[in-house]
């Protein structure tokens, strides 16, 4: 059950090597990992498999390209790959001779079919590249697995030089996508619409910002996600439906294993739903694991264990190596193991409300570490919110959204007005800021005990030790220094934490930069430092920018300087405290 957890070491070491060059030094972390564990053979086959599909992965990428500077007014042309209505205009992803590139279109007057899916189209545009950083989530890393060659906007409004025939699957599958998305868009309500279209084509354009900082800050946007909650309820669904419809044939259900036959039938809707929802990571990871539980089921083996999960994981890691990189990966699999260590052992279930309860106060504690590492927040009052939002999202909103999409536009109406009642659930319970804490990034030594301690609970289940273990990380947390000082490559932009607020020189330039500054240094506002001839201020620090050095002073004291010479091209630099 360790395997993937090694095969991800090889893959992770593999890839940052890759990016970054110097990142084996964490291989030293293995070393005591080696000890832990009788059979080091093992251990090292899943070392090396890990390695060599993430190898395997950067040959056939070897030869991709991608933009190293700004293009502007750039004419192209290309075929419309994937289309994305947000609520500020069109998010479209283009193939053109230079490669895949991902665009934004805030032109007002153009029409939704000129952005079909398969549609030959000319246009103008700026270009960017994708932003090349070891801070947070990186978008670089993304892209490069991604293919993608570059970001940008498009300045005017584009000609259509052919309307491609919906022949190809995935054309015709964003079609259908396009077509579901535009029916809900005419028949919710504004608050509505864009959580209907997440939850059912997983698009999340159309949800407006405060909704979606509502979900957050109670704790429920998992739901805007669409991952293994809404596969298990869409295959839950027509399992025991198709089980009923057989149970009421007897001469069928007497012939045939009625069992069987329905969970054959709900993991061939929940492959529909993963094509619908437009082949996202987290959707196939979950049909993945859902295909696990299908064979154990066919095979008559006990369908929900750790070994399934771990082999589920397995499959995952060896076919796409990069969801590595992506929060959702751990998320998922953490809460699944979690759940399924903590059930499998128990003889006594518990009841339906009871087990609400239980599954959110494990899965809370599941994903923390990972809220903590890559959106710097911790959510306290998550445990409530589930309370109230899963049995609505599981008997009301989601059996709604089928009958409705379906063609029962009666129940359009019912899904409406209970996702009303869920947003107020959301925006009641994120109010509670006292339950909402913003961190400073934890560093990789602190969240690699704090990981490891978490396996030895779940796999091996030894409490005192992996308690002891994160007991140990949250200690070295508040021991080892913070960041409090963040430069850009070019030493124009950059800012300092100050408390609770982090102050940059300029909040035009590079704003997505120090946005993502903020929240690793876990500050809960941002502001614009004062200037003072040659001087920058805040309360506290006084920060001096000249041609040669930038450095910060505190009570008339030099606590940190830096040499400009020294700046790299490509990696942001930050002063820890």
């Amino acid at each position: 059950m360790w395997f993937p957890v090694f095969v991800g070491i090889g893959i992770f070491l593999t890839f940052d090597s890759f990016f970054y060059g110097s990142n084996f030094f964490y291989a030293l972390f293995l070393l005591p990992v080696l000890l832990f564990f009788k059979k080091a053979r093992g251990v090292l086959t899943a070392l090396v498999i890990g390695v060599f599909v993430a190898s395997l992965k950067l040959y056939f990428l070897s030869n991709h390209k991608m933009l190293d500077h700004e293009i502007d007014f750039i004419k192209l042309s290309g075929v419309i790959e994937k289309t994305e209505f947000i609520k500020s205009g069109t998010r479209v992803t283009v193939v053109t001779d230079l490669g895949r590139l991902k665009l934004n279109s805030l032109i007002k007057n153009v029409k939704a079919d000129v952005f079909n899916p398969g549609n030959k189209i000319r246009f103008i545009a700026r270009l960017y590249p994708f932003s090349d950083n070891n801070l947070g989530y990186n978008f670089f890393r993304q892209a490069f697995f991604e293919r993608c060659y570059a970001k940008g906007v498009i300045l005017a409004k584009p000609y259509v030089m052919e309307k491609v025939s919906r022949s190809e699957l995935s054309i015709l599958l964003e079609g259908i996508r396009n077509k579901i998305n535009a029916k809900i868009n005419h028949d919710f309500s504004p608050d509505t619409k864009g959580i209907a279209e997440a939850l059912i084509t997983g698009d999340k354009g159309e949800i407006p910002i405060s909704i979606r900082n509502n979900y957050a800050k109670s704790g429920i946007a998992h739901i805007l996600a669409i991952s293994g909650l809404h596969i298990t309820l869409i295959a839950g669904m027509i399992y025991f439906l198709m089980l009923y419809i057989f149970l009421l044939i007897p001469s069928f259900s007497l012939r045939f294993d009625a069992k069987k036959i329905a969970i054959i039938l709900s993991f061939i809707a929940a492959l529909f739903y993963v094509f619908i929802a437009g082949m996202r990571v987290p959707a196939i990871r979950a049909l993945i694991m859902y295909g696990v539980i299908v064979i154990a089921v066919l095979f008559d083996r006990v369908a929900f264990s750790l070994r399934n999960v771990s082999i589920a994981a397995s499959i995952i890691l060896i076919l796409i190596p990069e969801t590595i990189d992506n929060p959702g990966f751990y998320m998922s699999f953490f809460v699944v193991a979690s759940l399924v260590s903590y059930y499998e052992d128990r003889k006594i279930q518990d009841g339906y409300f009871q087990g609400i309860v239980v599954s959110s106060i494990i899965s809370s504690f599941a994903v923390l570490p990972f809220s903590w590492y890559f959106f710097n927040q911790i959510v306290g009052n998550g445990i409530s919110a589930n309370l109230l939002s899963i049995p609505l999202l599981g008997f009301i909103i989601m059996p709604s959204m089928i009958g409705y999409i379906i063609g029962f536009d009666f129940f359009g109406i019912i899904a409406d007005h209970s996702i009303k009642l869920l947003n107020l659930i959301a925006e009641v319970v994120s109010a509670f800021d006292f339950l909402f804490f913003r961190l400073a990034t934890p560093s990789f030594c602190v969240m690699s005990i704090i990981l490891l301690g978490m396996l030895v609970i779940i796999i091996n289940k030894n409490k005192i030790i992996g308690c002891g273990m994160i007991s140990f990380a949250v200690i070295l947390y508040e021991i080892l220094p913070k960041p409090f000082l963040f430069l850009g490559n070019d030493f124009k932009v950059f800012g300092v934490k100050d408390g609770d607020t982090f102050y940059v020189n300029d909040m035009v330039k590079s704003r997505s930069m120090t946005n993502m500054w903020r929240q690793i240094s876990g500050a809960k506002s941002k502001q614009k430092l004062l200037r003072r001839d040659d001087i920058f201020c805040s309360p506290t620090y006084q920060i001096t920018n000249s041609s040669e050095h930038l450095s910060v002073a505190e009570d008339n004291k030099i606590i940190a300087t830096v040499q400009k010479n020294k700046g790299t091209k490509n990696t942001n630099i930050i002063i820890k405290r």
